[in-house]
């Protein structure tokens, strides 16, 4: 198990469970602690064992265009700069939001580390659009890859899913509409801002 100490307001330290996962300098993965494939299990990602990845590009499991641009651009900078960068985003499931950290640490060489750890976790009901398969009713709903809010193109804004749902009347499917991912606008910013930082 990866353990990380994090300095908190006035100096106490919390130890936290990391999921890691490393790539070569061609991109490939070639570590995940066994923590990550937990993860990967308690979330029914139960394909995704060590026979089934390593070897291959991190970019097949990134399939979204936008969300892998700007990962790639990302990398990049940490490898050409040789400097940690320090990531938030969301990776909810059907019952939890969870709050995350990322941090991309280079290795040498070309190689590099991600580190991602739950900052908080928070209990909802269950929301079956976030348990949704690539079947569903044909109608495609845009995720954000970052914060995990929905696109909603009637009311003009980026929604949570609960509200979504309910002005979308998605509840009024029989399946829930399958999900594509992709970047809202505020995520997209703050991205390019932190790349900025970096360049």
């Amino acid at each position: 198990m990866v353990l990380e100490l994090l300095a908190i307001g006035g100096g106490a330290v919390v130890v936290k469970d990391m999921f890691v996962h490393q790539i070569e300098a061609d991109d490939s993965l070639s570590w995940v602690n066994d923590a990550w494939l937990q993860f990967a299990r308690d979330n029914k990602a139960t394909h995704l064992t060590r026979e089934a990845i390593l070897g291959r590009p991190l970019w097949d499991f990134i399939t979204e265009a936008t969300t892998r641009h700007f990962y790639q651009i990302i990398v990049q900078r940490v490898r050409t700069l040789a400097r940690v960068i320090k990531l938030h985003y969301r990776c909810d499931s059907p019952e939890k939001r969870r709050f995350m950290r990322m941090e991309i640490h280079p290795l040498g060489e070309g190689r590099l580390q991600f580190r991602n750890w739950i900052l908080r976790e928070e209990v909802r009901p269950a929301l079956e659009l976030l348990a949704a398969s690539d079947g569903g009713s044909g109608r495609l709903i845009t995720m954000c890859s970052w914060c995990k809010r929905v696109n909603n193109p009637t009311a003009g804004e980026w929604q949570e899913p609960e509200q979504a749902v309910l002005q979308m009347q998605l509840f009024n499917c029989a399946t829930p509409p399958p999900i594509t991912h992709g970047i809202c606008s505020a995520c997209e910013k703050a991205l390019e801002a932190e790349i900025e930082i970096l360049a």
